[in-house]
């Protein structure tokens, strides 16, 4: 991709530690050009620790908008003056906008998780929903969940401290050990799991047998490399579509953008992104070769 850089360009970029595997440089980029936005979208590498001395930097240099990754979603929170109402539910962000020297915080993760649900002609209103793990992931996805009208939400991990401390104060919401999801299966309408079974690079966990499973349920996958993830197969053996972890990275990233740039998509513009972003990962939703 050839990019033009000049002294009125906007910088934009992500954070982490490691980031060399990011795709959000080819996403933004990607959408910067078909939007005609004089804006360039960078990796830098922020190790642990250090990310007060980043902000500083940031300032310095111009960069008006950043994303960031782990370790920094909790780490970037003593240094922001405003938080949208997105990241204070989920105390915690992965989007960072730049205003005349202050910071303000923007959680992406579960309004990208939901327009994802809307590639399989689904949403959490009226919905059960059995979330597994409990970390940032599963954090944000529950509350976008609750907010956005879901009837029930369990929180389903293998350390039951953290997911009971994840539904405190929600009164929707229930955690359990991973050891009794079955209990819950067989009214669960979206089965989510935000655990590394299966992701490239990471050492299995074993993924649960999803017999129970309510007839007609979806099944969706957080990660998405690789593309058909054991998590799926198995819903796939039990009858039950299933879907990666692709569109939740994609649309988390178009919605981002939003923020960074002040603007607000039209759904039409939201759609035409999503399918560019795809065709540019090459990576299906449904895990399809």
């Amino acid at each position: 991709m050839q990019i033009e850089y000049h002294n009125g360009t906007r910088l934009l970029c992500v954070i982490g530690d490691p980031i060399g595997h990011s795709l959000s440089p080819l996403l933004h980029n990607t959408m910067l050009r078909e939007l005609h936005e004089d804006a360039l979208y960078l990796a830098v590498p922020v190790p642990a620790g250090t990310v007060g001395e980043f902000v500083v930097a940031a300032k310095t240099i111009g960069i008006q908008g950043f994303n960031l990754t782990m370790p920094h979603k909790e780490d970037i929170l003593p240094y922001l003056s405003e938080m949208t109402p997105e990241a204070m539910r989920c105390h915690s962000v992965n989007s960072v906008r730049i205003r005349d020297g202050s910071l303000e915080g923007h959680s992406t993760d579960g309004l990208g998780f939901r327009q994802s649900l809307k590639e399989f002609s689904r949403d959490f209103p009226g919905q059960t929903v059995t979330i597994l793990g409990a970390g940032g992931a599963a954090k944000s996805i529950a509350m976008t969940a609750v907010d956005s009208g879901a009837e029930k939400v369990y929180i389903a991990n293998r350390t039951l401290s953290r997911a009971q401390a994840l539904c405190e104060n929600e009164p929707n919401m229930e955690a359990l050990s991973l050891e009794h999801l079955s209990d819950v299966l067989p009214q669960t309408d979206i089965l989510i799991s935000t655990l590394p079974i299966g992701m490239s690079g990471v050492g299995g966990s074993q993924v649960p047998c999803l017999d129970a499973l309510k007839p007609g349920a979806l099944c969706m996958d957080c990660i998405y490399s690789p593309a058909m993830t054991p998590f799926m197969k198995e819903a796939r053996r039990t009858g039950h579509e299933a879907g990666n972890g692709i569109g939740m990275l994609i649309y988390q990233a178009i919605f981002a953008l939003e923020f960074f740039l002040d603007q607000r998509y039209s759904t039409e513009t939201v759609q035409h992104l999503g399918k560019l972003l795809q065709s540019a990962c090459g990576v299906d939703p449904r895990g399809l070769a």
